[in-house]
């Protein structure tokens, strides 16, 4: 059985949609697990509304998608899980199609592409735009996925007892499905199906749109990943250079990541910036510092 899990919060307008494109899957050997994460919009009497007998509904009080998300993980009973966003759409034949792949390749996690829109109906385009490997080592995987965050979470199909070793991340704040994907291949075989079957949705207030959450999230995968990164090249100049900006254009503290930047691409407008994060001039000197 495959338990399917939804974390929503104040999202009634788009969760039925959601659950109806989980609910008609041609995988039917399922559980489908709403965890509401404090609504206050009727999302309870909305998920009561469907008569379907593998509905589940948890509520806890606002803690934020990653708790819900391993709430829901501590309530599945299948012995694989997957995550749906309760703004997004699969395709009918998504959990078929992973099921089947995740056997013929022996892994613990599969992932596929997504088409992802705007609210206004304008089209972002298919993620990831190049499409990695099937599969790949562990350390080749780890690495891929350093170099772009190629998982999105209603993407991922994956074995419920891994998942259970690595939960997600609450302090995260954006980018949680990279962060975890990241820390999830160091441990477990993780395999991509070249395949659209997921229909992403963004809305304009979507936790990807606050700015400052940002920095703080790529410095955070940063850090937590530093020995790897530090040991290969490319990824070494991609990551300082990266984070050196982000906190530097926020008005964060940015000395350490500027001189990590500096030596790694030599550009001396790192050295600049170095500079002037020595005399606390980053709040001031940022465009975007508040």
């Amino acid at each position: 059985m495959v338990s399917v899990i939804i974390p929503t919060y104040n999202r009634a307008a788009t969760l039925a949609r959601a659950m109806e494109s989980v609910l008609r899957q041609s995988y039917d050997d399922l559980e489908l697990i709403v965890v509401d994460d404090g609504s206050t919009d009727g999302t309870k009497e909305l998920v009561s509304s469907f008569s379907d007998a593998r509905v589940r509904y948890v509520y806890q009080e606002n803690a934020g998608a990653c708790r819900a998300r391993n709430r829901g993980v501590e309530e599945a009973r299948g012995e694989l899980i997957a995550f749906q966003d309760s703004d997004d759409e699969w395709l009918e034949d998504k959990l078929e199609k992973q099921v089947a792949f995740l056997e013929e390749q022996g892994a613990d996690m599969v992932y596929c592409a997504l088409d992802s829109f705007f609210e206004t109906g304008e089209r972002e385009g298919v993620l990831p735009a190049k499409f990695p490997p099937v599969k790949q080592s562990r350390e080749e995987t780890v690495r891929q996925m350093l170099f772009s965050g190629t998982v999105v979470t209603q993407t991922v199909l994956v074995r419920a007892a891994c998942v259970r070793e690595v939960l997600f991340d609450a302090e995260m704040p954006r980018y949680q499905e990279w962060e975890w994907s990241v820390r999830f291949a160091y441990r477990h075989d993780c395999a991509f199906l070249p395949e659209v079957l997921v229909r992403r949705y963004i809305q304009k207030d979507s936790i990807s749109r606050v700015g400052r959450n940002l920095p703080i999230a790529i410095t955070r995968i940063f850090y937590k990943n530093f020995d790897v990164i530090r040991s290969d090249r490319a990824l070494w100049k991609l990551w300082t250079r990266e984070v050196a900006n982000y906190r530097f254009q926020y008005g964060m503290k940015a000395g350490r990541e500027c001189r990590y930047a500096f030596f790694a691409t030599g550009n001396p407008k790192f050295l600049l910036k170095w500079a002037l994060c020595l005399f606390g001039l980053e709040k001031k000197v940022g465009r975007h510092a508040d």
